[in-house]
This record gives structure tokens, C-alpha cells and sequence, in this order.
């Protein structure tokens, strides 16, 4: 049975390599490619003349994202028209290679010849400063002549372009409170350390809360327990005098996405070796859950001042 076995395994792997079907050849150096690279330097200018030259009139471009079927395609001079939004809008606007990539010609026998391209779409709105940013990386089929493009498919992170078209809108993201239960819950935090009370701090927080410090490399964060054997040191150093809230804490509940307050304190400390007096300003940030729990702290302020 297992010689049996065998036969069929080879012959199944003969089978899948016979089903091997040449349809075409790449390249990475073609007059297609020198087409698009033409048509990429006229859609930056908006250079109109030069793009009706370059495409057919019966130009489509496509969104490659996109699944809705009762869209039309974009016809020649969308296109003409979009390249002059994106000219007459953006400062720094360009599209350039990505990375390492480079355009493929593939000339196929059934489809005809198509050139991929694999750029960065980046730009600075004049009117509201957003910035573009993003993959755009585009499929253009040429005309059988080879000599224009007659379609276009555009494949690009739509959820930046949907996060800029509503830049220009006014929207509310919540509601802002001076007083609320989470604020209280900060400021308990915020009066246990000052009394020296740990356990009780921390006793708000989640389990797996998350630290950040400015005053640490980006995108690093700390444990609950990481945090306190932090600040536990510097208390071998310095005595903490006081806390003092600077202004008052803001709550920011957002629409959907839970609260988060925002808060200004003035920590006074005194060294334990040389007697001076030090006050730090800082800027904290925290984030709550459902339940009212800190799930993330985030604190700016100068570190310099204990050394």
C-alpha cells in the first residue's frame, strides 16, 4: 500500500507541473513603462494637453478597492480633473517610486500589455494642512497600438482619503466636562501619591495598564509594576513635598471610544542630598474604560530636572 501510495503522489505532482502555461513575458524596461512614467509627470503637472494625448477617449480607471457594483468608472477627464485638484491643492505633492520598486511591463498574450507601478502618493493640503501619505499603486492596460492608455486600475489606502475628505467638515468627537466621576477617580490617584499611599494609587488602574513617558524612546511603554519601581527610586532621591493641580482637568468623552482626561500638576520635590527645592511641571493624560478604571497613562514633563 505505501508503494501504491507513492506512485500516486508522483504522478499527482506531474500532473500539477504539466498544467505550467506560459502567458506572456515581464520586463522591467519598455516603451509602456516610458508611457506611464510620461502620463505620472503630466497627471502631477495637470498638464491637460499632454494627458488627453497619452490616454484613449474611451479611458476607465477603476478603484481596486472598491466592491460597489453600481459605481462607474472614472472616464479621461475625471482624471484630467483630478490632476488638477491635486495640483491646484497640495503643497510637496508628489508620486514617487516605493522603496526599492520599480515598474513591470508585462506583456500578455491574451490581455495585452499592462505596466504596474508601485509609488507613494504623499501631498499637504494648502487649505487645511492634512497630509497624504499612503501606498498608491496603480495597474495601467494599454491600447493594442501600445502608444495610449485605455484603462486604469488604482489601488490606494481609502480609509486616509475618506479621513481627509471629512477634514474639511466640522464635526463633534463627544463631549468635553470640567467635573465627572473619572476626573474624581484622577484626582484620588493624584492625592495617594502625594500621601504616599501606592498600593492605594495604583489600585484604579487595570491590571494591564500602560505607562508612556516623553522622556522615554517612542513607542515604548511600561507595566504597572515598571512604573512604580521607577517612581519608587526616584523617591530614594528626592522627597515628594507636594502635588498641586495647575488649572483643571478636562474629560474628553468620546463618541464611541470611551473617555480620556487631560490634566496639568505641579510636582514639588526636595533633594535628600543637596536640600534643593525642584518643581516639575507636568502634563498627564489617562485613559478609561467602561468601567471607570485607568487602562493607560501617558506623562510629559521636563526628566532633565531629576537627574
Amino acid at each position: 500500500m505505501k508503494k501504491f501510495y507513492f506512485i500516486l503522489l508522483f504522478a499527482g505532482s506531474l500532473s500539477v507541473a504539466a498544467q505550467k502555461n506560459s502567458n506572456g513575458k515581464i520586463y522591467d524596461q519598455h516603451p509602456g513603462i516610458d508611457l506611464v512614467e510620461k502620463f505620472n509627470k503630466a497627471f502631477i503637472a495637470a498638464d491637460e494637453a499632454q494627458l488627453n494625448a497619452l490616454m484613449t477617449d474611451d479611458f476607465k480607471a477603476y478603484n481596486g478597492e472598491g466592491m460597489n457594483k453600481d459605481r462607474n468608472s472614472a472616464t479621461k477627464q475625471d482624471m484630467i480633473n483630478q490632476a488638477k485638484y491635486w495640483n491646484g491643492s497640495l503643497m510637496n505633492y508628489s508620486i514617487d517610486k516605493r522603496g526599492g520598486s520599480y515598474p513591470d511591463a508585462l506583456e500578455y498574450k491574451r490581455s495585452g500589455t499592462w505596466v504596474y507601478t508601485y509609488d507613494v502618493f504623499h501631498g499637504i493640503d494648502k487649505n487645511n494642512g492634512f497630509k497624504i501619505e499612503m501606498p498608491y499603486d496603480r495597474s495601467f492596460i494599454l491600447n493594442k497600438a501600445g502608444d495610449k492608455i485605455a484603462a486604469m486600475i488604482i489601488n490606494y489606502n481609502t480609509r486616509i482619503m475618506d479621513k481627509y475628505n471629512l477634514s474639511f467638515e466640522t464635526i463633534r468627537n463627544g463631549t468635553i466636562y470640567k467635573d465627572h466621576e473619572n476626573i474624581r477617580t484622577l484626582r484620588k490617584v493624584i492625592s495617594y501619591i502625594e500621601m504616599g499611599d501606592h498600593d492605594k494609587a495604583y489600585s484604579f488602574y487595570t491590571k494591564g495598564a500602560r505607562f508612556s513617558d516623553i522622556n522615554a524612546p517612542i513607542g515604548t511603554s511600561s507595566s504597572i509594576t515598571e512604573n512604580r519601581v521607577g517612581f519608587e527610586q526616584t523617591l530614594t532621591k528626592y522627597d515628594l513635598i507636594s502635588i498641586d493641580e495647575y488649572g483643571y482637568p478636562d474629560l474628553l468623552d468620546y463618541e464611541g471610544s470611551g473617555s480620556e482626561t487631560i490634566s496639568w500638576w505641579t510636582f514639588r520635590f526636595k533633594s535628600k542630598k543637596t536640600g534643593e527645592l525642584i518643581k516639575v511641571f507636568c502634563h498627564f493624560t489617562h485613559s478609561f474604560n467602561a468601567e471607570g478604571q485607568i487602562t493607560r497613562q501617558v506623562a510629559y514633563y521636563n526628566g532633565a530636572l531629576l537627574p
